[in-house]
């Protein structure tokens, strides 16, 4: 258990110190929990898609297998012609994504076009990274 310290207490290296013990046990959990999910699924098995479940007395486990799929963008313009419009409107969706170096760019540059685009983003502060070096190594 890692020691709650006060703020009059807290050093940049007892910070520092009790972050790294803390990545250092959650690596630990980590790996166990994934040792422990191998021999689940060696045990009970799994499926390549979808979800098998066993039960026990007193708890049930499932596995659940995933396959992830990725679209060649250029590979789909080439289909174009050779499916029927409405199967291919069916099949691939348009989905815009926003170029974050331009975004900062016509923020800095060009106000009137960001003013613009600005109504449309929505934009949350994210969680902070904390990170640790340790100095002399």
């Amino acid at each position: 258990m890692l020691k709650v310290i006060e703020k009059s207490e807290a050093t940049i290296d007892s910070l520092a110190d009790m972050l790294k013990r803390a990545k250092e046990a959650e690596k630990k959990a980590t790996e166990k929990r994934r040792e422990v999910e191998d021999i689940i699924i060696k045990a009970i098995g799994k499926k390549d898609e979808g979800s098998f479940t066993a039960k026990g007395e007193n708890f049930s486990l499932t596995t659940t297998g995933k396959l992830t799929r990725t679209l060649d963008a250029n590979g789909v313009q080439h289909l174009h012609g050779e499916i029927p419009e409405p199967i291919f409107e069916r099949l691939f969706n348009y989905k815009p994504s926003l170029n974050f170096t331009e975004l900062k760019y016509i923020q800095n540059n060009e106000p009137e076009y960001y003013n613009a685009v600005a109504q449309v983003i929505t934009t949350k502060p994210a969680k902070t990274a904390v990170g640790f070096k340790e100095l002399g190594e």
